[in-house]
């Protein structure tokens, strides 16, 4: 009885545990419909890789015709080989075997092409990727900052109600007028009222969290990372990096490689195919002239002269398609070095701050409990004791706020090098 109890209750013990990040970076990755969706283009595109390869390979058909009426009728059936011809009387069966010997690079060069094509569509399937899990790195933070400013404004409201109690109890000594006493219950009422405002703000912020996790339910805890935060490297490594790894770059490079490839089919127009085919079977003849032949092969040179200068607007079009790529490339270049520039800037702004609001959250800190000290000593008024705690509050949000701005700003150069 008792193994039943603790088993019935592991999943709710399992559901309480606090969320981590990693978990919830994991959670993402396995359930955002848009990275399924991703995926599967990935796929699709590499089976589009798959049928460009097809034309390398030899062409295999089996026909067979029976006819009744005139022989040439069974052309409409739109068969190949020795069934084919127009001598074929009643019925037939062969099998042809066709092969493009020769096509000056239209094959090869399109095999190419829709693998850079995949190439483009795994980058693109990485930038959502890292854009999801960038987007729950943010909601996590929030939500962090958020817990933490509700317990700021708890402990500060337990602080104004312990005010309360000693401006109750010197009013009641008529060591300070009613008034006081007054004053430091609206204090706490506002306290609480704040506090009430943050609650509600997390369990929003939690929802928003949940709906990038890709979960129906959102979770109840969270679990703050206990790493810290560390200063950038140096400006210019962090770029060459991003621009090795980012891989909107990696999906523009792979267009204009895709481009040049389409270019070279288009190029290949102009020259010709060579082609063959074998083709064997049995077929009853019309023709008591023809010889009974049950085999059939032939070679094919096709020559294109001129096409209405659809081949050369293929080309031109290309040609403008891998210009066009080769623009887009530079300009997200350029913007992923301001991207890391600022990402560094603003990593480093944080953290500065981060250091000067912990050292304010201290002086704040001594000078919220030297002022309650004088005030039971009635050496100050409730003012001072009042302003001094919203002080040290606002410090302690600042701070609060500091840090998650420092993680995410962590978070954010993470993404913008490629990582």
């Amino acid at each position: 009885m008792r193994i039943a109890l603790l088993l019935a209750l592991v999943p709710a013990v399992a559901f309480a545990e606090p969320l981590t990040l990693p978990e919830a970076l994991q959670r993402a990755l396995t359930r955002r419909p848009r990275l399924a969706a991703a995926a599967i283009d990935t796929r699709a595109a590499l089976e589009d890789v798959r049928r460009a390869r097809a034309p390398f390979l030899p062409r295999l058909n089996l026909d067979a015709v029976a006819t009744v009426g005139p022989c040439e009728s069974h052309g409409a059936l739109q068969h190949q080989g020795l069934v084919a011809s127009p001598y074929t009387r009643n019925f037939g069966l062969s099998a042809t075997l066709a092969y493009t010997v020769w096509d000056f690079g239209r094959t090869l060069h399109a095999y190419r092409a829709s693998r850079r094509h995949a190439a483009v569509v795994g980058a693109r399937a990485e930038e959502e990727r890292a854009a999801i899990l960038l987007e729950v790195e943010t909601a996590f933070h929030g939500c962090l900052a958020r817990s933490g400013a509700v317990r700021v404004l708890e402990a500060a409201a337990e602080e104004r109600r312990l005010t309360l109690r000693h401006a109750q109890a010197l009013a009641a000594a008529r060591l300070r007028p009613e008034l006081e006493a007054s004053l430091a219950a609206l204090r706490v009422e506002e306290a609480e009222v704040e506090a009430v405002r943050a609650r509600h703000q997390v369990a929003e912020c939690l929802v928003l969290l949940a709906s990038a996790m890709g979960d129906e339910k959102p979770a109840r805890k969270l679990r703050a990372p206990t790493d810290p935060v560390a200063a950038p490297e140096r400006q210019d490594v962090l770029v060459e990096r991003a621009e090795g790894r980012r891989p909107e770059l990696r999906a523009l490079r792979a267009e204009e490689a895709e481009a040049q490839e389409k270019l070279l089919v288009a190029r290949s127009g102009h020259y010709p195919i060579f082609r063959v085919y074998a083709s064997g079977g049995i077929a009853r003849w019309n023709n008591a002239l023809t010889d009974d032949s049950y085999f059939s092969a032939g070679a094919g040179l096709q020559l294109p002269l001129f096409a209405g200068y659809a081949v050369e607007a293929d080309e031109q079009r290309a040609r403008l398609e891998r210009l066009r790529a080769r623009a887009r490339t530079h300009e997200e270049r350029l913007r992923i070095r301001g991207e890391v520039a600022a990402a560094c800037e603003r990593l480093l702004g944080a953290l500065e701050l981060l250091r000067r609001y912990r050292t304010q959250v201290e002086s704040a800190a001594a000078l919220a409990r030297g002022a309650r000290e004088k005030y039971r000593a009635g050496l100050v008024p409730l003012l001072e004791v009042q302003a001094a705690e919203v002080a040290r509050t606002s410090a302690e949000l600042q701070a609060l706020a500091a840090e998650s701005e420092a993680r995410l700003a962590q978070d954010r150069l993470r993404y913008a090098r490629g990582e």
